[in-house]
C-alpha cells in the first residue's frame, strides 16, 4: 500500500511539473507570435522588381512591422506589402508617394508610354519597383491602400558581403508634394 501511494505522488509531482513545462512552452510560443505579428519578420526576395537594392532571388531581408503602424512610411523607403492583385502575395517595392502628393510617370516608365500625373488618395501610398521594366506596382494597379503594409524593410542579411541597412532615397523628383505632410 505504501509503495502504490508513493508512485501516486510520484505520478502527481510528474503531471505537476509538466503542466508547469507546457505552461512555459505555451508563454514563450505566444511572446514568439507577438514578436512575428508586430515587430520583427524576415522576408527574402523574389524577381527583379527591387533590383540592384534587392537581387533577383536570395536577399534576406528584416522587416520592422511595428513603427508604420504608429508613425507611418517615409517617401523613398523600402517597404512589405500584401499585394492587391493576389493577397496570397507580398511584394518588396519603394514608397515614391503618400497621401495627397501628385505621382508624375514619365512616360518611359508609363503603362500608357505618356505622361501621367495621379494624385494619391487619403490612406494610401504610391509604391514602385527600383527596376521600372520589370516591376508590377503602383503604375499598374494604383495606388495602395495602408492596411496592406506589412512593414518596412530595415536591413540585409543575406548575403554576408551585402550585410547593412537598406537605404532610403530621395524620390522627391518625381512628386508634387502635399504640403500638409511636413
Amino acid at each position: 500500500f505504501v509503495l502504490a501511494a508513493m508512485a501516486l505522488a510520484n505520478a502527481k509531482a510528474a503531471a505537476a511539473e509538466a503542466g508547469v513545462g507546457l505552461a512555459k512552452w505555451l508563454q514563450l510560443v505566444g511572446v514568439l507570435h507577438c514578436l512575428h505579428e508586430y515587430g520583427v519578420d524576415f522576408s527574402t526576395t523574389i524577381g527583379r522588381s527591387m533590383e540592384p537594392t534587392c537581387r533577383a532571388a536570395g536577399d534576406l531581408l528584416v522587416v520592422d512591422r511595428f513603427t508604420h503602424r504608429f508613425w507611418g512610411v517615409n517617401r523613398g523607403q523600402v517597404v512589405i506589402a500584401i499585394s492587391k492583385q493576389n493577397a496570397d502575395n507580398r511584394v518588396c517595392k519603394r514608397v515614391i508617394g503618400l497621401a495627397g502628393d501628385q505621382v508624375v510617370i514619365p512616360a518611359e516608365h508609363s503603362m500608357s508610354r505618356n505622361e501621367e500625373v495621379f494624385e494619391v488618395p487619403r490612406g494610401h501610398v504610391w509604391l514602385e519597383g527600383d527596376n521600372k521594366p520589370a516591376s508590377q506596382d503602383s503604375r499598374a494597379y494604383g495606388p495602395v491602400p495602408m492596411p496592406l503594409l506589412v512593414g518596412i524593410v530595415r536591413y540585409k542579411l543575406w548575403p554576408p558581403g551585402l550585410l547593412g541597412p537598406v537605404a532610403q532615397v530621395s524620390v522627391t523628383d518625381r512628386i508634387f508634394l502635399d504640403d500638409s505632410t511636413f
